[in-house]
């Protein structure tokens, strides 16, 4: 399972899903508009949920978690890279400006966790391509799980679409450090 938890000011949550107010509705038109059946809509929500209660984040979009200094974007059942649900179309997520984004597989696919405030987060996941979107001149920094650096990214914009090594031993990242 894809999750993924800051080290500073983000745990476990206490109770079950959360939801913004009133939007459950709205996440079901999402999937019902991204063309999914009742089943593939139900193993989203699933997904979402585990999502939720590793994080301790808030639904926000039928695919979407955000949490404590980012989010998590699932891709829909059946689909290989992510979707942003909010807009017509549903077109491809990008990683958000001033944020390190890690794909659970390579070339950019698979779940995005973003990661966007200045700190360390923790990894629990193995990923396979990462990108550094980032304001110019500010690195981000993959270490293991004694904290040592295993690999300092170039300054952004930079990206790997194929990332074994580091996707394998990285335990924690640090998006802004120079």
């Amino acid at each position: 399972m894809a999750t993924l938890m800051g080290v500073v000011g983000l745990a476990y949550a206490a109770g079950g899903p959360a939801h913004a107010v009133g939007s459950e509705g709205l996440f079901a038109d999402q999937a019902r508009t991204a063309g999914l059946s009742a089943a593939q809509a139900r193993t989203l929500q699933d997904a979402v949920d585990r999502e939720i209660a590793a994080t301790g984040g808030r639904q926000v979009a039928a695919n979407k978690v955000a949490w404590d200094g980012g989010g998590t974007i699932l891709p829909l059942p059946g689909e290989a890279r992510v979707r942003d649900l909010t807009v017509t179309g549903g077109t491809y997520y990008r990683c958000p400006y001033l944020s390190l984004c890690t794909f659970t597989g390579k070339n950019y696919s698979g779940t995005m966790h973003y990661m966007s405030k200045c700190r360390e987060y923790a990894i629990p996941y193995i990923f396979g391509s990462w990108i550094n979107n980032q304001s110019s001149g500010l690195h981000a920094v993959f270490r293991d799980e004694e904290h040592r650096t295993i690999y300092t990214t170039p300054a952004p914009l930079s990206y790997s679409a194929d990332s074994p090594y580091v996707g394998v031993y990285a335990n924690f990242a640090k998006p802004c450090y120079n």
